[in-house]
Formats: structure tokens, sequence, C-alpha cells
């Protein structure tokens, strides 16, 4: 059996590991050059007012008052001079400056560039009313080795009348006009949707309206729905 050593057995007490704990606030050099000193102090001043109750509890306050009074400062004081020293030296070197801030900024734009492509496509929600629940259905025709092809309208009604998990079905298809009557004719690319395409993804008209389900009635009337790009780019021709 060993017994401890009594200045060991003290500085392994609940008071000393708090204190040292404490010192963690200050840079490390700061610690390395300073905190033994420190320690050893508020060891001393600790075993002046163990007596006195009072005179312990105010011995941790004004320690622990001191410490964040003084940290802040030391931080700035060794910014200042790690920061000091380092536009000393990148004057001295300044190709290699250079060099290290062309990498910088590759480096930070390659990474805000990924982020923002993941951002749009991964993490950010559609901007439509219930972005989460949407899906897209689609038909492919393995034996023609085609993934993907469309509906007929035919088909589309049968599967609105069918589903038991889609609480609505909207078709949307794309075709390009030409637009005429506004200087030289533009090839305009455009969407087929049917009458309830605005309706489910939220969207409102700012002027005028949208589709009305007598617009997919056979015989109706076509109606367009330019958007704001498009409405900008003809008032400008």
């Amino acid at each position: 059996m060993t017994r401890q050593h009594p200045e060991k057995r003290e500085r392994n007490s609940f008071s000393d590991r708090a204190f040292r704990f404490l010192l963690r606030f200050f840079p490390t050099e700061f610690r390395g050059d300073y905190g033994r000193e420190m320690e050893d102090v508020f060891r001393q001043q600790r075993r002046e007012s163990e007596d006195r109750k009072v005179g312990l509890f105010r011995l941790w306050r004004e320690t622990i008052a001191g410490i964040f009074r003084t940290a802040p400062g030391e931080h700035i004081e060794m910014f200042r001079q790690d920061g000091g020293f380092a536009l000393r030296m990148m004057r001295k070197n300044k190709g290699f400056t250079l060099l290290v801030v062309c990498i910088l900024a590759l480096g930070i734009g390659a990474n805000t560039a990924i982020f923002s492509v993941i951002n749009g496509v991964l993490l950010r929600p559609l901007p439509y009313t219930n972005g989460d629940r949407l899906v897209t259905v689609d038909q492919g025709t393995p034996k023609n080795e085609q993934p993907s092809i469309g509906f007929s309208v035919h088909e589309i009604e049968d599967i609105r009348a069918q589903s038991r998990t889609l609480e609505s079905i909207v078709e949307y298809h794309n075709m390009q006009f030409d637009l005429l009557g506004v200087g030289e004719p533009q090839r305009i690319n455009t969407g087929v949707v049917s009458a309830n395409f605005f309706d489910e993804l939220g969207v409102k008209a700012i002027h005028g309206r949208t589709f009305v389900p007598d617009d997919d009635k056979p015989g109706a009337p076509a109606v367009l729905v330019f958007s704001y790009e498009c409405t900008v780019a003809i008032r400008k021709l």
C-alpha cells in the first residue's frame, strides 16, 4: 500500500482541477508561461482562506471574475502579435503569399459552388406548396429500350380514375412555338399543362388568372399564361 505525497494530493484536489479548467480560457502560450505560477498563487491563497468559508467564496468569485476579465484581452494581444508576425513574413515572401491566396481563392470558390449545387438540388425544399409530397409519374418500354415515354390523354384520365395513392394528377409536357407580331419572330419554349397545374403547385398569377377546368374541355379556346421573364422580354422587343 502506497501513500500519495501531500503536495501531489493537493494538486489533484477538486479546487485545483477546477482552476486548471478555468485556465483553459487563456491562450496556450500564456498558460505555458504563467500557468504554473498562477496555480501556485491560487493554491497559496486557498490555504489562507480554508478556515473562513466567506473568504473562500470571495476567492473563487474574484478568481473567476479576473479570469473572464483578463482572458479576452490576452487572446486579442496574442492574435495581434501572431497577425503582425504573419504580415511581416508575407511582405518578405510576396510570391509565396500570392500563390497561397490564389489557392485559397480557388478552394473557397470550388467549395461554394459545390455547396450551392447540393443546397439547390438536395437540401433546399422545392418552392411549391407541399413540395415534399410531389412525385413524378413516368413509364417506359423495356422491349424498345426506351426508359421514358409520355402519356396520352386517355392514359392520364385512366390514372386519375384508378389511382388510390395520388391525391391529384397534373399533366405537363414541353412544346415550342413561334411568337409573331412583336418584331422578329421568336422561338419560345412552352409547357402544355392541365387546368389544375398551378392550383396543385400553389402558384398564383400576378395579373389575370391561371387555368380553370373549362379550359380543359374539347373545343375550348386556347389560354396562355406568360412567365415574368417572358413578359419582360416581350416588352423589350
